[in-house]
């Protein structure tokens, strides 16, 4: 066999043709499928990792057009070791540490590869561009299906341009006051993890501190403020605090004019909920009086994203490359054993 690796578009059936403009890049599937010519199925990971860090920029070039990639029955990516070199070796990208988010994870690679969301199965996690809800946040996200659900476990994705343009042509008001004034998210957390809760991570992993102390000096530094509500270390919900972001962008215009849907307003207006938080106050308009979202047009969002996602079955093997930008994702429910691990990276 020849050194080289190379690999062909193939076609999912779940993907979808999308047209937004008029330029050369207009049309595009979404999302762009890969997957090994024939003859190189069972190359070696090695053969594969060279290859593909080569034609890295071609990549990158194409996940901006298309704004995600699947990579699919790459030979040797086997394992979230081999991953996590797909990641690193193959497309060359640098870590970004999972700090700051809500969800519940579980290393499996250093602090490079982790589990995805650990709650319940029966809990959808709606969509979301990934840490959107902090001021720092990673331009990478990959997924890597070590085992897929017997039923359901899908990871949607639905783009966001073509959504904040669906949002202009019905709700333009509610589009300009959310450019305008942004968006401030709340939340409620105890001390250590609930992995009964969607977003069940406690103050002290989300931030990596170990005291109130560290906490409060850490966003005393970058400008935000906490409130403790219960002290406390043997009764549920010890160490019990409020945090609330600063006025954060709902929607962003990148450098290439694009203008994308970028929050996590979906995610906070509907799945923020346990029993410390309240979606009603979990997420308002970055305006003086902190008003509250239109819920018509929230709904719209709502109905418009299940209207325009695509879910494909996972695959054993399936890497999937995520523009965190331009794309949203979600988690569906499921049953059965299901293993899906993830990297952030820029």
């Amino acid at each position: 066999m020849k050194d080289d690796f190379l690999w062909k578009q193939a076609v999912i059936p779940e993907a979808r043709a999308i047209a937004l403009g008029t330029g050369p890049d207009a049309a595009f599937t979404f999302p762009l499928v890969l997957m090994p010519e024939k003859e190189f199925e069972k190359a070696s990971l090695e053969q594969v990792l060279s290859n593909v860090h080569a034609r890295r920029d071609e990549l990158e070039e194409q996940l901006s057009k298309h704004g995600a990639i699947l990579f699919r029955a790459f030979p040797g990516v086997t394992s979230a070791n081999a991953f996590d070199e797909f990641v690193r070796a193959g497309l060359g990208i640098r870590n970004f540490p999972y700090v700051g988010g809500n969800a519940v994870r579980k290393k499996v690679v250093a602090d490079r590869v982790f589990t995805t969301n650990e709650s319940p199965p029966d809990r959808l996690i709606p969509f979301h561009h990934e840490l959107a809800q902090t001021s720092n946040y990673p331009s990478r996200i990959l997924f890597f299906c070590d085992l897929p659900a017997a039923q359901g476990g899908e990871t949607p994705i639905a783009n966001s341009v073509e959504t904040c343009a669906l949002i202009a042509e019905k709700f333009p008001d509610f589009l300009k006051a959310l450019e305008q004034f942004g968006v401030v998210y709340t939340r409620v957390m105890t001390e250590h993890d609930r992995a009964e809760s969607a977003i069940g991570r406690g103050w002290k992993s989300t931030f990596n501190v170990d005291s109130k102390e560290q906490l409060e000096a850490l966003l005393a530094s970058k400008g935000e403020q906490c409130e403790w509500l219960r002290d406390g270390a043997a009764e549920a919900g010890a160490g019990l605090m409020r945090h609330c972001s600063p006025v954060l962008p709902a929607v962003k215009t990148l450098k290439d004019g694009r203008r994308v849907f970028f929050n996590q307003v979906i995610a906070a207006y509907t799945g923020w909920q346990d029993e410390f938080n309240d979606p009603a106050t979990c997420v308002r308009l970055g305006d003086d009086t902190r008003s509250a979202l239109d819920p018509e047009a929230m709904q719209f969002c709502i109905d418009i994203l299940r209207e325009c996602q695509v879910a494909f079955p996972w695959q054993e093997g399936d890497v999937l490359y995520i523009h965190n930008e331009l794309v949203m994702h979600a988690r569906n429910t499921f049953s059965g054993p299901r293993r899906i691990f993830a990297a952030l990276g820029v």
